[in-house]
């Protein structure tokens, strides 16, 4: 029997975690049965079981694999501004790229994924664990980009973890309207985004002119 390439098992895994993540976003992590996930995969039931022996495992890793994205495409963002020197409306380009990136995303229904998986951290300590370490994660990597802007001078005596976690609860808000209205309502957002976080507007030097003698 010829050996299978680890990139054909990395497709394969792949394959079947957006496969899942479609049926989830359409029907909820409890009413998806693996007979869904093999029909959305198109593959029999022992290609999926040599991954995911149980339903449990491919809950896991269609979660790990939706946080992972929204970390990969933030830190891109932000690595992108850091080597271009980032000046004032560093923050608003990044979250704006990031919520591009979770429409992007939620062509396989990343956002609705994000609300069930909150549902469902509720009721487990070790999600809700998962995700408050990955929240942590995501603000810490914004605290960078805020302290680079505070050394210029905005935000003076304002934490930076503060200012990021502000921003971070955008990003969740933003996750919540593209579940409930979809793409095509927050279409204009990321724009809005680049517009309020970007740098003050400059203060017009006085006027050295002479004012005219109205009363001549």
């Amino acid at each position: 029997m010829p050996k299978v390439s680890d990139e054909h098992k990395d497709q394969q895994r792949a394959q079947i975690l957006d496969a899942a993540r479609r049926c989830f976003a359409l029907k909820g992590f409890h009413a998806t049965s693996m007979q869904d996930v093999f029909t959305e995969a198109g593959l029999s039931a022992g290609a999926v079981y040599l991954y995911f022996p149980k339903k449990a495992d491919l809950v896991t890793g269609v979660i790990e694999q939706v946080l992972d994205f929204l970390s990969d495409v933030l830190r891109a963002g932000l690595q992108a501004e850091l080597r271009a020197d980032p000046g004032e409306g560093a923050i608003g380009e990044v979250m704006a790229q990031l919520l591009e990136g979770v429409m992007q995303g939620d062509q396989n229904g990343l956002a609705r994924v994000v609300i069930a998986t909150w549902s469902e951290a509720a009721g487990d300590p070790a999600l809700a664990e998962r995700l408050r370490r990955a929240f942590e994660a995501y603000r810490d990597d914004l605290v960078t980009l805020v302290r680079i802007e505070q050394d210029k001078g905005r935000w003076p005596g304002v934490p930076a973890e503060s200012i990021a976690h502000v921003i971070l609860l955008q990003l969740l808000g933003f996750v919540v309207q593209v579940a409930l209205r979809g793409n095509d309502y927050v279409a204009p957002l990321p724009d809005a985004m680049r517009v309020l976080w970007q740098g003050p507007a400059p203060v017009a030097a006085p006027s050295t002119a002479t004012a005219p003698d109205v009363h001549g």
